[in-house]
């Protein structure tokens, strides 16, 4: 083999079976090609990887540093001169590979930033109309890349769109711009990365292309249950409060004045209450828009609650 060009590189965390999932697409997606893929373990535990990736991916240790310093960790081992960041639950293609390697190698545009577009696998979508949770992330957009853009109209079908976010879970740039940006901020340890490398990208006028010419499938498996839905949005937004409150990313508008207080305390104090609630109720058509509504409170509410063990309430300057 030739010597690597493009770097595949995967922060992971105490989610064993579902990287295991991810390794398998992407060693098929490598086949042939000057790929590595890079591992970098996050979690608290050995990561025990199958034989039969061990000679096709490197492994590194980073336990309990954080997603930040797990990713820069990641780029520093890596030899290729393409990064492209996934999730551990991102399943890439042999399709995206060369979209890479014509795009960014043999024409040269290594100028820009690019997301990847994905959605969830076919078989997850199924999996979707039969559980609340996942009906309420299909009515909410949740299930593809666009959908979490929040952009109005249909989604492309193909081509580059010019966007300002970025998303770490299928990401692409350079390694001479990631340096050239200046990383990822290892003071922030999960949620808020994404915010702080986008700021600094636009302040110096890179261009951000969410890429529609092929998609990647993104599986959240592990995350149709209540619990498991919440405690990711308990993770990521005690994360991102943090990061504001220090500065690492500017405030976002939680308008959380005096009246959403109080109306947030109310239901927080019935929280036991709307939790089962929530579980007592039947999964059937015609309960499906309260349950989203009573999911979309929890959630709501969840965020609420991470918001206020941050940000002290008397600290009126973080108040919107």
């Amino acid at each position: 083999m030739s010597a690597v060009t493009i770097s595949v590189i995967i922060a992971t965390r105490n989610r064993e079976s579902i990287l295991r999932k991810t390794l398998g697409k992407a060693v098929e997606a490598i086949e042939g090609k000057n790929v590595e893929i890079i591992v970098v373990n996050d979690g608290d535990k050995e990561l025990s990887v199958p034989d039969i990736f061990s000679e096709k991916i490197i492994c590194i240790k980073n336990f309990n540093r954080g997603v930040c310093y797990a990713r820069n960790m990641g780029a520093s081992h890596s030899r290729g001169a393409i990064l492209f960041f996934i999730d551990d639950d991102m399943w890439i293609n042999g399709e995206i590979i060369d979209w890479i390697n014509e795009q960014l190698l043999q024409n040269k545009q290594s100028d820009a930033v690019y997301n990847i577009n994905w959605e969830y696998p076919p078989s997850l979508e199924r999996e979707l109309r039969n559980n609340k949770i996942g009906k309420y992330i299909l009515s909410s957009g949740y299930n593809t890349m666009w959908g979490r853009m929040n952009e109005k109209g249909e989604k492309p079908e193909s081509g580059l769109y010019k966007f300002n976010a970025i998303a770490s879970c299928s990401l692409v740039l350079s390694k001479e711009l990631f340096n050239k940006i200046g990383r990822y901020n290892e003071s922030i340890s999960f949620q808020g990365e994404d915010i702080d490398l986008a700021n600094r990208i636009n302040q110096l006028s890179i261009p951000v292309y969410c890429v529609f010419e092929t998609t990647l499938y993104h599986n959240h498996e592990d995350r149709l249950d209540l619990n498991g839905f919440l405690d990711r949005a308990k993770k990521g937004y005690y994360s991102q409060y943090i990061a504001e409150k220090e500065g690492h990313i500017p405030l976002s508008d939680n308008n959380y004045k005096k009246p959403n207080i109080y109306m947030y305390n109310a239901f927080l104090f019935s929280e036991k209450i709307w939790i089962s609630l929530y579980k007592s109720l039947p999964n059937n058509k015609l309960l499906e828009p309260f349950v989203n509504k009573l999911i979309g409170l929890l959630s709501g509410l969840e965020k609420y609650k991470q918001w206020k063990n941050v940000f002290s309430k008397s600290d009126h300057s973080f108040q919107k």
